[in-house]
């Protein structure tokens, strides 16, 4: 999309912070939830694609996981 993935992150927490403030419970399992299919997508292209292992990208997947679940 020609967009750098930092640009995407940032709106997604921004928005997972703001739908959490707003009270919007349902809109913030959403988000984690797009977060967790991101995080999923980016794993099986470090993974199967590139192979190799980024540690950082490990990391803010299992956070995503833990968001996802802290909410639901």
């Amino acid at each position: 999309m020609g967009v750098p993935n930092s640009v995407l992150a940032i709106l997604l927490y921004a928005g997972l912070i703001a739908s959490l403030a707003g009270g919007y419970h349902d809109g913030a399992v959403a988000l984690a939830g797009l977060a967790v299919a991101a995080s999923a997508y980016f794993g099986y292209v470090m993974v199967f694609r590139l192979g190799s292992l980024c540690a950082t990208c490990v990391n803010i997947a299992a956070l995503n996981i833990l968001i996802l679940l802290q909410l639901a």
